[in-house]
């Protein structure tokens, strides 16, 4: 076997993975792939280069470092879940298959209303608008790991600028490659085995778990966005996906104005979001924000040999759903909504509860996410999304993901080793395909500036009023936290 020629491999999916496979394949009926996400990079070369060469070879160079990015399903004999395989790498094969040029579209824009689902991921080029797309589903890897990986794409990109995009093996461009022992990253499942707290019990997490869930329906139903009024008549179409953002001095004005009052960057923009829902006509026995949040879990895993040994795992899905729970209506006499400072405080609440302490089990001793994994993951698939409201059922509580400071994963400026600048990144957003009546919003920073993105289904919101809510929903951070001035959008 040649440097340039790793082995086969292949590993069962874990849990999470096929509990977001079977979300995915809910969009199948209707010729789409449900929460497939779509990473888009707006990229400006240095040099005057062939552009479409240089990225097919970065887009061939991800794929050797990563054997996962090719992997296939196949079924297992006496097996609940699917065998993840990756086979043999094969640049050319590899190109011809994912590699995807759009001349005739204008922008990532357009891009991500048209293109279909696809069995594999997929390197879309738009050359008008010098614009990177990367598609996969959501069953291979999370929000977080796709910066991550898109980090990783533009490295060898810079490299491969600086080297010249014909050198004939593809290793020479990479800088860490697959082990040859263990090419697939691990599971969530493997790794949070190793922590799993021993209890004599098996049933007092099972009990833990129930609490979990219980709690959660107590709060059900939650407000919602209405959506379209022909929607109930109507089946899922095109996504669409709208982002509004912050200046750089409003954006400095927010965080230190959060940082001020204690509240976490994601409990302050999720506020705001719950407000404005909370304000649109709702079912008279909605007095909560019922949702969920997803939880990156990295950070639990990271001292884990199998964990460091992959490069962090940026392929992969590392994350939990955890329900996140709000009281919206206050004390007073007139039962208002409560003001935003209130729902900011358990928002944080939330936000920063000890993950390796969420609940306590029979025996009195904490129970951690991990120690919970295996049960929550399958407890959690019928009730995610959120379960609608018998004889109510238009509209969905919006769900909102962080992704935190871009800056961290994703670099402004890629030079290659000899440290010469070779490939600036203008801008760069994700977003999600949608078959239904969810809205899922990422909220991140980049630049400086405070991104709010929301992806939905045209079929049951119009762009327009999409964009209006995330207008809103700035319009309610900013007076919330005391910073005056008006929220700058672009869609």
């Amino acid at each position: 076997m040649t440097p340039c020629q790793p082995a086969a491999a292949s590993r069962p999916l874990g849990n999470m993975e096929s509990l977001l496979l079977t979300i995915s394949n809910k969009g199948k009926p209707f010729g789409g792939d449900h929460m497939a996400m779509k990473l888009v990079l707006h990229l400006d070369f240095v040099d005057s280069v062939d552009r479409q060469l240089a990225l097919r070879r970065a887009w061939q160079a991800l794929h050797r470092q990563y054997p996962a990015l090719g992997t296939t399903l196949e079924p297992r004999e006496q097996a609940a879940h699917k065998e993840l395989f990756a086979s043999t790498f094969d640049a050319h094969t590899w190109d011809k298959a994912t590699f995807v040029v759009l001349h005739e579209l204008d922008d990532a824009n357009s891009a991500f209303e048209v293109l279909g689902p696809s069995p594999t991921p997929k390197c879309h080029w738009l050359p008008a608008s010098s614009e990177v797309l990367i598609q996969m589903s959501h069953w291979r890897i999370d929000g977080m790991g796709i910066f991550m990986l898109a980090h990783r794409f533009l490295t060898a990109l810079a490299e491969i600028l600086r080297r010249g995009p014909e050198t004939c093996c593809i290793a020479t461009y990479i800088d860490r490659l697959p082990i040859q022992a263990h090419p697939l990253p691990p599971t969530l499942d493997s790794l949070a085995q190793e922590q799993k707290r021993r209890v004599q019990n098996p049933p007092d997490l099972e009990s833990a778990v129930d609490r979990l869930v219980g709690g959660f329906f107590q709060h059900i139903p939650s407000i919602v966005l209405p959506t379209r009024a022909d929607a109930c008549k109507t089946l899922p179409t095109a996504s669409g996906h709208v982002t509004t953002r912050l200046d750089v001095h409003l954006t400095r004005k927010i965080f230190a104005a959060r940082r001020a009052k204690g509240y976490s960057f994601t409990a302050a923009v999720h506020a705001a979001l719950v407000r404005t829902t909370a304000k649109f006509p709702q079912h008279p026995f909605a007095k909560t924000y019922a949702s969920w949040y997803q939880v990156d879990v990295r950070k639990l895993l990271a001292h884990k040999a199998g964990f460091r040994e992959q490069d962090g795992c940026p392929f992969g899905v590392y994350i939990s759903a955890m329900p996140i729970c709000v009281n919206i209506l206050g004390l007073d006499e007139g039962r208002r909504v409560k003001c935003y400072d209130e729902i900011a405080r358990e928002m944080t609440l939330c936000y920063s509860q000890d993950l390796s302490n969420i609940l306590t089990a029979l025996d009195g001793g904490p129970v951690g996410l991990l120690d919970i994994e295996e049960s929550w993951t399958k407890r959690v698939l019928p009730i995610w999304p959120t379960p609608r409201f018998p004889g109510y059922s238009q509209g969905q509580a919006p769900e909102l993901s962080s992704l935190g400071r871009l800056d961290r994963h994703v670099r402004h400026q890629y030079d290659s080793d000899d440290g010469c600048p070779r490939v600036v990144v203008k801008d760069a957003w994700v977003g999600v395909d949608m078959v239904n009546e969810d809205i899922l919003c990422h909220v991140w920073a980049w630049k400086d500036q405070l991104h709010l993105g929301a992806s939905f289904n045209q079929s049951f919101f119009d762009k327009e009023f999409i964009a209006e809510v995330l207008s809103h929903v700035m319009n309610e951070l900013l007076p919330g936290l005391g910073v005056r001035n008006s929220p700058r959008s672009s869609l």
